[in-house]
């Protein structure tokens, strides 16, 4: 169980404007030298990230921004018998917990959506995000430029296939993914 404190540092207090990305990852760094068993204990098996694109290409006119977007997580599972058979070690992929999406933090330049999902560290991760296509967007982009969207993964923190894996201590953050128009 994490201490009061380590708990404390993470809540936001009322008025509070840091972006809940930026306070678990300056939480995280903070205790994860003295005492890592209760970034651990707190944040272990978790992934946060954001979605971010440029204000200039609008916004998805859903009740909320997170609305706009698909993301579901997945996880790579063995199948236990088939080792033990002398087979081949089959593995398929499961669909994970849905993640937690919410709007923000947004700037002057840019729109937020962040995510939070709790994987296992055991089997290897996927992520699938795309734009829904049931959601419109409106906003400033010109009337001359046809809306050409797209999600780009970030290449630090994400696989060429799609796939990561879990930090062994602690939380996971992934680089923001960003949406972009073709003709940018």
């Amino acid at each position: 169980m994490p201490p009061n404190d380590f708990l404390a540092d993470v809540r936001a207090a009322p008025g509070d404007a840091e972006p809940v990305l930026s306070r678990v990852k300056r939480v995280a760094e903070r205790y994860s030298s003295g005492r890592g068993e209760a970034v651990d204990d707190a944040l272990g098996d978790t992934v946060w990230g954001a979605i971010r694109w440029n204000r200039h290409l609008g916004w998805p006119t859903a009740p909320r921004m997170a609305d706009g977007f698909l993301v579901q997580f997945q996880y790579r599972e063995s199948d236990p018998y088939v080792g033990v058979t002398g087979g081949k070690k089959k593995y398929r992929w499961k669909n994970g917990a849905p993640p937690l999406l919410w709007d923000g933090p947004h700037d002057e330049e840019h729109f937020r959506v962040s995510f939070l999902y709790h994987g296992r560290r055991e089997w290897k991760q996927g992520i699938i995000m795309a734009l829904r296509t049931d959601v419109e967007w409106e906003g400033m982009m010109p009337w001359w430029i046809s809306p050409g969207r797209r999600i780009l993964f970030p290449e630090a923190s994400i696989n060429g296939d799609g796939t990561f894996e879990l930090n062994p201590v602690g939380p996971t953050f992934i680089d923001d993914f960003v949406v972009t128009n073709r003709y940018y």
